[in-house]
């Protein structure tokens, strides 16, 4: 199993692999304003540009709710 952090974002990733069946299933945990509008994520994660974009959103726009995307589908944490 695995976590990952979208550090400019402040996106939670969680990956569990279950080694028997050889399955994955994954959670993302998104800030409310990323949960809003994901095209706001695309883009080279690399480029400084994009990272001070995501950086000035993240430090302007509201967090919560989170919002919870899974495999099985998505809701939103109240």
């Amino acid at each position: 199993m695995g976590l990952a952090a979208g550090e400019e974002s402040g996106a939670l990733v969680h990956i569990t692999w279950y080694l028997e069946t050889q399955t994955v299933h994954r959670f993302a945990a998104l800030p409310a304003w990323l949960g809003e509008d994901m095209t706001v994520y695309r883009g080279d994660n690399q480029d400084p540009a994009f990272i001070a974009k995501i950086r000035k959103l993240s430090s302007q726009e509201q967090d919560w709710p989170q919002h919870i995307l899974n495999d099985d589908g998505y809701f939103r944490v109240l």
